[in-house]
């Protein structure tokens, strides 16, 4: 990359396509580490060339887009001798600490809209820029726009390479494997223990370790897997018993359906009428 070959770079990119308006606007955001290992060892960039960057980007888009045989020769030669060819790179100051890293990293996989910014009134949908723009739609209109950010089937809109790749941690992983659980520290373990408490109250705002009716904090005692003492829980706390949902009408069933709805000339009156 830009030259580098023997130095391993650390970079996650996500696919973003909405812009301030729900406008189709094609982009990436990106976090990536402000240096390169070289044979283990970690080195700081002295200075990044965004400039070379972007042109490097255009470049390899627009021979994607050329293969694919969306534009011709003509429009790529245009494009690059444009003052503005449309592509440009903008990077933050490098940030070490983990609060910044935890904004930038929810940052970047941000939603296509915000719902602070929704309202509706009268079947419009408004939708309110950072700058004050009141835009407004109808429910198809905004539906259409929407439906324009919706990824493709099984597309990974987060993509990590280099040193962050899947690859490349497996193997660091295989040459020096994490210590056996008895070697762990008991803050470590504990940490594990409500991790996944700790992502649901940051994601969703709810604690899920927090009594609903004291406040207070909870602890876990056992993870209940037997059927039956999970339908007496329910039962004592009021939970209603699961049932499944209905079966999905098939093409038959659903062409019966319109068979049997009454059938009346436009232009006659209907049998209620009299």
């Amino acid at each position: 990359m830009l030259g580098i070959d023997e130095r391993e770079l650390a970079a996650i990119f996500t696919v973003q396509t909405a812009g301030e308006a729900l406008n189709y606007h094609p982009h990436l955001h990106g976090l990536l580490a402000d240096g390169y290992w070289k044979d283990g060892v970690f080195t700081t960039f002295s200075e990044i060339d965004l400039n070379a960057i972007e042109q490097a980007f255009a470049q390899r888009v627009l021979a994607q887009l050329h293969k694919q045989e969306l534009i011709s020769d003509d429009d790529v030669a245009q494009i690059l001798s444009q003052d503005h060819t449309g592509f440009g790179v903008w990077m933050g100051d490098p940030f070490h600490d983990q609060e910044s890293q935890q904004f930038v990293a929810r940052y970047i996989e941000r939603a296509p809209l915000s719902l602070e910014k929704l309202s509706i009134q009268d079947d419009i949908v408004t939708y309110t820029t950072k700058d004050g723009a009141a835009h407004e739609l109808d429910a198809l209109e905004f539906l259409a726009q929407l439906s324009c950010h919706i990824p493709k089937t099984y597309e990974s809109l987060t993509r990590y390479y280099g040193r962050y790749s899947c690859r490349r941690r497996g193997e660091r992983s295989k040459l020096s494997p994490p210590p056996p659980e008895e070697q762990e520290s008991d803050y470590r373990r504990e940490f594990k223990k409500s991790a996944w408490a700790a992502c649901i109250k940051r994601i969703y705002e709810i604690n899920p370790l927090e009594c609903p009716k004291c406040r207070a904090q909870m602890r876990i005692i056992a993870f209940i897997q037997d059927e039956h003492s999970i339908k007496d829980i329910m039962k004592t706390q009021g939970i209603p018993d699961f049932q499944a949902p209905p079966p999905i009408p098939t093409f038959t069933d659903a062409v019966e359906a319109i068979d049997a709805l009454p059938s009346y000339d436009s232009f006659e009156p209907s049998p209620d009428d009299f």
